[in-house]
């Protein structure tokens, strides 16, 4: 097929691709394992797309890269013309990915077909840094990269060198040695205030590496720019681990400091946005109180339930966290767990069952009704909590009754019906001097509606 033929091809089916398939195989790592050039055929055959894009920019030859598909398809798929540099994302150039995720022989073959490896992503990493997270000792990449006159010395835009950043990776003793023995800058301190030593206790469970960084700083009990230090740092960006929280024993730290808001590594470590708690099991068997408050008042299950999954507040639950504890603005854990959708069903009876009060309100005004419509919980939960005596016409801190909410931002004519049903005021105005009916006219998803005209 020829090129202009095959990109043509590709442009037609990113058309289609999106509304025909649920999930473009092409944007999975599991698809290119194992994928032959026939196998990649087949999917185009089928009207899935190698050029649908995601949102930070990722296409399909990024996933190849990820999923570290075979030489003959990646040289297959630069054959065909494929761009590896797709405009739009932050910087998502398949050089990057090359460089983490290859070997020497995949480098080669992407310079063969143009790329130029003088490129950085949003944050100014280039490919030489990228090779820091790459899993295996690559010597060979470093030298073809010093051949081609890449700088190992050039900083990020948080001021972390190349060699700097191969203390994030557990995999990569012998990587930073080769650069130390070099002679390349480890650029000690960074533009948040970490050194080596710092870096390494985010993600880093390589217990050697931790006490050659450990030994390298000038000062391992300084603070970072945010105040972190110690154990808060192991939870600083994801998740903390049993090597790092060992290691740090072994030095004399102590483990129950807190940050500037008054939390324990616990309440960080469920605060920060990736949906599992992974540590979680390693802080508690140190003894972290699941109940402890932070300078809001925020418990860790309170925090838990703004990002973690639902097996995390179970596990938190059976812990002894308090299902009732509320913070200072009077958000208890049943109001927080009704704003994450109806995938949170069994935690909000499991707090029900454990006393939450379905006719609370927070500190101003929004009660379980207004947080369950917001939430989109199901109008079987809603009857349970009209029944409990809660105020359907409250107003909350946007001073919004739950009908309001239900036409403005709602997606089930259903819930307003309900809602209209158990005696909800559709005369009460907001501070705009608009009604529900008014701002259910401005919801596309009420559109052509029939409930419209019963909010008159």
């Amino acid at each position: 097929m020829k090129l202009g033929t095959l990109l043509s091809t590709f442009a037609v089916t990113a058309m289609l691709a999106t509304g025909a398939h649920a999930k473009n195989p092409f944007l999975t790592k599991k698809f290119w394992k194992e994928a032959t050039i026939e196998d990649v055929q087949a999917k185009l055959d089928e009207g899935y797309s190698l050029l649908e894009k995601q949102k930070i920019g990722r296409q399909g030859l990024h996933y190849a890269l990820r999923g570290k598909a075979s030489i003959e398809v990646m040289r297959w798929l630069l054959e065909q013309g494929l761009p590896y540099r797709p405009e739009g994302g932050k910087g998502v150039y398949a050089e990057l990915y090359a460089a983490r995720y290859g070997d020497l022989e995949l480098i080669k073959l992407f310079a063969e077909f143009g790329a130029d490896y003088q490129v950085s992503d949003y944050m100014g990493e280039t490919p030489q840094y990228w090779l820091s997270k790459n899993k295996k000792f690559r010597p060979g990449i470093v030298e073809y990269f010093e051949e081609i006159g890449l700088d190992f010395n050039e900083q990020n835009r948080l001021g972390i060198t190349p060699l700097g950043a191969f203390a994030y990776n557990k995999r990569a003793m012998k990587m930073f040695e080769l650069l130390e023995d070099k002679g390349y800058d480890p650029g000690y301190i960074d533009g948040e205030g970490r050194d080596l030593f710092m870096r390494a206790l985010t993600s880093n469970d390589n217990v050697e590496m931790l006490e050659k960084f450990y030994n390298m700083s000038e000062d391992p009990e300084v603070a970072d720019n945010y105040g972190y230090a110690g154990v808060l740092l192991t939870v600083a960006d994801e998740a903390t681990s049993e090597e790092r929280l060992a290691f740090l024993e072994s030095k004399g730290y102590d483990l129950t400091i807190t940050n500037d808001r008054g939390q324990t590594a616990l309440h960080m470590l469920m605060a920060n946005r990736e949906e599992e708690a992974e540590g979680y099991d390693a802080l508690m068997k140190r003894g972290f109180d699941v109940n402890a408050v932070d300078n809001a008042g925020n418990t860790p299950l309170l925090l838990a339930l703004s990002f973690k999954e639902p097996a995390v507040i179970e596990t938190l639950l059976d812990a002894g966290a308090k299902p009732t504890a509320a913070n200072d603005k009077g958000v208890t854990p049943l109001l927080a767990a009704l704003l994450r959708g109806d995938d949170f069903t069994a935690v909000i009876d499991r707090l029900i069952a454990a006393g939450a009060d379905l006719s609370a309100k927070d500190a101003k005004g929004g009660t379980a009704l207004t947080y369950a419509v917001k939430g989109g919980q199901p109008i079987e939960l809603l009857q349970k909590i009209v029944d409990a005596g809660v105020d359907l016409n409250a107003k909350d801190g946007e001073e919004t009754t739950a009908l309001m909410h239900a036409a403005l931002l709602g997606k089930k004519p259903e819930v307003i019906e309900f809602l209209l049903a158990a005696g909800a005021d559709k005369s009460i105005k907001d501070v705009f001097d608009d009604t529900a009916a008014q701002m259910a006219m401005d919801n596309a998803a009420l559109k052509g509606s029939q409930v419209i005209a019963k909010l008159q």
